[in-house]
């Protein structure tokens, strides 16, 4: 006797020619969960249908393997007509022959989940048939890589039955509260009135590189681990959640919830090996692009086909056009990891040459050969995939590193990779971004240039920057059209949530601070920048505090601690009485019981006023909400506009914190923006939930790299026409700069690192000469930026832009040769003005912190000892003698100083001495020079 799917194949080829013998008329072949048939026909006249019957009995085995099959002629108004269309999906070419199954489980590797909703970022399916092939290991160093780019990624853990992506990224089970099983769970016990709260499922990856590019990580595990996971995941219905099409599909509705908590660029899921009903799920429906990872051997390229055949869209039979074929070619792309080449060059020629024939050929017969019938050319086995020009067998290659072995962490891993010259996981995600995601821009070039003027492109590159402290760049509209940069790393300004912006001086805390006056500039800069506009335009932003007249006093502050008595509970008071007094005229309702300052102050213990303030920010929160409508304030200035005795700052500062952590759980409506010193923030700030602040949600870092600061430089001058021709004659001035001029945010530069560098190239060089300075040859690019950073390797734009500055005012009386700028002015301008000019901030910005009586520490430096670096101890002990001060407040000092970026730590290696450095940045400003 034959088996089942012998038996099937001849059912399903007797519905297709019956179909070809009779076009008027539909067959379709259903099948029941145990894989029983039955016929249902539609518009077959008698004799058909008695042939039809006739041929079915015939069939060998038919009945004694599946017993009496049923041949029923449908109506087609009835409503198992229509139960059977939604059901049927096509079988062969022919438009007449369906069949339906029903299954157990896997029913969504058979008719999908429904198309995402509109407006959804791309999701990027990472799959494997077998299991060990590197799959995770590629998702994770993906989405990594994505974020440190600035990018907004989600990734989703999928692989339910063997969880734990969140290891690779060193992140405790203790710190995971639920995650998609949970999720699974309670939807289906709630249904679709189901609202969860995000925060408890998502595990935010804190990464310096992500926040300084504008980047997050959000992680979304499986659940927690725990003795109960097992049980629970035996509680979810997968197979129904397969079943489940469009929007009520539980693993949608988890996506449609993350994006709705914090928008995404790409969300990034991690799928289950083999069959399942998650992987079915994922592929045939929720993933714009299906990455399908093989291990590179002879001996699991054979199960490429079977995957290729199993996914729906692939094998879908809508019309066959190259308009088609082309987006199939993009919906896919093959990976193969641990390849090894053999070390003969020729060798490993030809082993890449036969791999690309044999996938070529595999993609050749599972999905494109029907669309040779229609005019479409498949590429041929060499092509390279291009955004204009996909090529779908044109897989990628990852190498075995060995040295993976050695670690478990993703960042490691991502170091590994980064230091082999092909770099190719970062190459992986190249592929995906610019490649099969991309948008083709087919935009020409800009005008022709004409000739340039030396002399007023260095006028121009000198009035990059204004003031050399650069307090007061940005005052209007105009001001920031012309020189502000919307930085992929401002999304978390625009986000409700987070409420801690932290930075060093220069980095550019106030400028953001001015940038919350001009709600419209914010909305398009959150158009820009890919946000949902809705919330910034709804907002009304406020000033909490600043050293404006209309804040409060240092006296004020100082009253208010000597009412506390320095208790933290009345200071957080304080500051929730001083934010209904200043939300007031925000809001268009008066406050009575507190008519100005010095009433927030002295009731602070009066209960009456204190509920009365309550009501009242109750009352304005159901207010807002009514409107649909926010309140923000935001605070700046507090290093120096409350109080610079350290311990009392810290109080009222960790006060304030803990009041706007709290605040909008019982007003959501109201929020805050508190603008601080990234050392204030780590050394004088406690408080009980200070730990619960999460970095990328909750706090955000404000700090730069190098494309960022050089984007800030050329965004400048990209508003200069002499400029704009020398761009021009270099062929780097493009056709879409034009229009950007006109608009709101003005010129922006792109996000393109070889693009800026050309630039650079233009403007100073390439290459630093050798020069009676003495200083070797290198690059500008790297010079640049490595001469503007502090110890901490911090760069800040403000110096940068006065080093640009400066160096034109030198360049001006120059002989005029080669670039716009000569490398020795870069040098003469570090030693002069620009180093000055950075010893200025920091005096400015610890001159309280460092200083005994007169003395500001760091000045003394150059009268103990002018060429650096120098012992610790040596340093220790002569300032001890000549400033009078202790050897612990010293050493406190010092540490300081090396977090601030003024000092560096370096360990001898003869001595094992610690030894101290000053960057250039500080050391010329300090009259110090270095040895070489």
């Amino acid at each position: 006797m034959r088996h089942f799917a012998e038996i099937w194949r001849d059912c399903e080829a007797l519905v297709q020619r019956s179909a070809a013998e009779f076009p008027q008329a539909t067959f379709t072949c259903v099948r029941d969960i145990y894989g029983r048939c039955s016929f249902a026909v539609e518009s077959l006249d008698e004799s058909g249908y008695q042939l039809f019957e006739q041929r079915l009995a015939a069939i060998e085995d038919v009945e004694a393997l599946l017993g009496p099959v049923r041949v029923q002629e449908l109506d087609a108004t009835s409503s198992l007509a229509k139960l059977i269309r939604e059901l049927r999906r096509p079988l062969g070419v022919r438009g007449n022959a369906f069949v339906v199954e029903r299954l157990l489980c896997n029913e969504s590797w058979l008719h999908g989940t429904g198309d995402n909703p509109p407006g959804w970022p791309p999701v990027v399916a990472y799959y494997s048939f077998k299991g060990g092939v590197g799959r995770s290991t590629s998702a994770a160093l993906t989405a990594l890589t994505l974020a440190r780019e600035g990018k907004r990624v989600i990734v989703i853990d999928l692989d339910l039955e063997a969880p734990g992506i969140e290891g690779s990224f060193s992140i405790p089970q203790s710190e995971i509260h639920a995650g998609v099983v949970d999720f699974l769970l309670e939807r289906a016990v709630l249904g679709d009135a189901y609202r969860p709260d995000i925060d408890d499922f998502v595990l935010p990856f804190a990464d310096p590189t992500i926040s300084a590019n504008g980047g997050s990580l959000i992680i979304v595990p499986a659940g927690r681990l725990d003795d109960t996971y097992m049980e629970r995941l035996g509680r979810v219905n997968l197979s129904d959640i397969g079943r489940t099409v469009g929007e009520r599909n539980p693993i949608r509705a988890l996506i449609d919830a993350l994006l709705a908590w914090r928008p995404a660029d790409v969300v990034i899921v991690d799928c289950r090996t083999g069959f399942t009903d998650v992987g079915g799920m994922t592929l045939n429906g929720l993933s714009t692009l299906d990455v399908l990872v093989f291990r590179g051997g002879e001996a699991d390229r054979r199960y490429l086909p079977i995957v290729l055949r199993h996914i729906l869209r692939l094998r879908h039979q809508e019309d066959a056009t190259p308009e088609l074929a082309e987006r199939l070619s993009r919906s896919f792309l093959i990976v193969f990891t641990m390849v090894e080449l053999p070390a003969k060059m020729e060798e490993a020629e030809q082993y890449v040459a036969d791999l690309r024939e044999q996938v070529s050929e595999i993609c050749w017969k599972e999905v494109f050969e029907r669309f040779s019938r229609e005019g479409y050319m498949y590429p041929s086995a060499t092509a390279i995939d291009t955004p204009h020009d996909p090529v779908p067998h044109d897989a990628v290659l990852l190498p075995y590193l060995r040295d993976f072995a050695m670690v478990s962490l993703v960042p490691d891993m991502h170091r590994i990779q980064s230091e082999r010259p092909e770099k190719p996981y970062d190459a992986l995600v190249r592929r995906i971004m610019d490649v099969k995601l991309a948008k083709p821009d087919k935009t020409p070039g800009g005008a022709p240039a004409g000739e340039v003027n030396r002399q007023k492109v260095l006028s121009a590159i000198e009035k990059v920057t204004g003031k050399p402290d650069g307090e007061t760049e940005f005052a209007t509209i105009e001001d920031f059209k012309r020189k502000f940069v919307p930085r992929t790393a401002y999304r978390t300004l625009l986000d409700p949530k987070a409420y801690i912006m932290l930075g060093r001086k220069g980095a550019g805390k106030s400028v953001l601070f001015q940038l919350l006056k001009h709600q419209e500039y914010l909305k398009s800069i959150a158009e820009h920048l890919g946000l949902e506009t809705r919330t910034v335009s709804t907002t009304r932003w406020g000033i909490g505090f600043d050293v404006s007249p209309s804040s409060p006093s240092h006296d004020d502050f100082l009253h208010a601690l000597e009412v506390s008595r320095g208790d933290p509970d009345l200071i957080a008071r304080f500051w929730r009485a001083l934010s209904a007094l200043r939300l007031a005229p925000l809001i268009g309702r008066s406050l009575p019981d507190l008519p100005d300052v010095r009433a927030c102050i002295e009731r602070l213990e009066d209960m009456p006023t204190q509920r009365a303030v309550q009501v009242w920010l109750d009352q304005a929160n159901a207010g807002l909400e009514a409107e649909g409508r926010f309140c923000c304030l935001s605070y700046d200035d507090l290093d120096v506009g409350l109080t610079r005795d350290v311990n009392k700052r810290g109080r009222l500062i960790s006060a304030l914190a803990d009041y706007w952590q709290q605040a909008p759980r019982r007003w959501p409506r109201l929020r805050a923006k508190i603008f601080l010193r990234d050392d204030i923030w780590m050394r004088e700030v406690h408080f009980t939930d200070k730990s619960k602040i999460r970095d990328g949600i909750d706090r955000t870092t404000i700090t730069w790299d190098g494309a960022d600061i050089y984007r800030t430089i050329l965004k400048r001058l990209g508003h200069d026409e002499e400029v704009r021709k020398l761009l021009r004659q270099a062929g780097l001035w493009r056709a879409e700069f034009d229009k950007m001029l006109a608009s709101k945010l003005g010129f922006v530069p792109p996000f393109d690192e070889d693009w800026i560098m050309k630039c650079v190239h233009v403007l100073a060089g390439e290459t630093m000469a050798g020069g009676e300075y003495g200083y070797k040859k290198g690059y500008v690019y790297p010079w640049v930026l490595t001469h503007s950073a502090d110890a901490t390797g911090d760069i800040r734009p403000r110096i940068a832009l006065l080093l640009f500055s400066e160096a034109a005012k030198i360049q001006k009386t120059a002989a005029a040769s080669g670039s716009i700028l000569n490398p020795r002015s870069f040098v003469q301008a570090l030693r002069g003005q620009v180093s000055q000019q950075a010893v200025a901030d920091l005096r400015i910005e610890f001159k309280e912190e460092w200083s005994t009586g007169d003395l500001w520490i760091p000045d003394a430096f150059s009268s103990i000892e002018r060429i650096w670096p120098i012992e610790e101890e040596v340093l220790l002990d002569l300032l001890r003698d000549g400033c009078k001060l202790k050897r612990p407040e010293l050493k406190e000092m010092l540490d300081r100083m090396v977090e601030a970026g003024l000092v560096e730590r370096r360990k001898n290696r003869k001595t094992g001495r610690i030894l101290l450095q000053i960057p250039d940045i500080y050391l010329f400003g300090l009259g110090l020079t270095r040895r070489g």
